[in-house]
């Protein structure tokens, strides 16, 4: 796998092509963007902690430049690794399973909506799912007026779900969906 392009790291352009979007678009009118990012999680069990400092250090960047001014960030990692020796170890089941998931407000959303802050900071250590955090999206659109003012559906396949920015009960579950 290539960690490289030219003289700098690959994930370097997926990090400074964000800064530019958050930038250019984002202050100007509610917009949101996905970068993704895997080429050096992906295929190494110990590169992510090889590259922490770096993505630190972009995140970092991020807030010393004021893109995060008028960014909710949403990192994430849909898996934790699935080969390798660390498999081998009792832990190894639940790292192949579990993902991460780190939720960035900016200061004016924290002063303009402290309930949903609050409630975010409460489902830290709570389950939630992918749909959750589908229904949050919907719930972040819903506060800046969708075009026709009617409220986004919620998620279909898990009627149970909701908002991230709500708090979820402790004894939550989830079937099989």
């Amino acid at each position: 796998m290539t960690y490289c392009y030219g003289r700098r790291l690959a994930n370097y352009y997926i990090y400074d092509y964000g800064r530019q979007f958050m930038q250019r678009f984002v202050a100007e009118r509610p917009i949101w963007g996905m970068l993704w990012s895997n080429h050096f999680s992906h295929d190494d069990c110990f590169m992510p902690a090889a590259m922490e400092p770096k993505i630190l250090g972009d995140l970092l960047g991020y807030r010393s430049d004021g893109s995060l001014e008028h960014t909710i960030m949403i990192f994430f990692a849909d898996h934790g690794a699935r080969f390798g020796s660390l498999l081998s170890l009792s832990e190894g089941y639940l790292e192949e399973r579990l993902p991460m998931m780190f939720i960035y407000l900016p200061p004016w959303f924290r002063a303009q909506y402290p309930k949903y802050a609050e409630a975010l900071a409460l489902n830290q250590h709570r389950l939630s799912s992918n749909f959750d955090l589908h229904n949050t999206l919907k719930h972040i659109i819903e506060l800046g007026g969708t075009p026709d003012g009617v409220g986004l559906p919620r998620s279909y396949n898990c009627p149970t779900c909701q908002s991230l920015l709500y708090p979820i009960s402790i004894s939550v579950t989830y079937v099989a969906i």
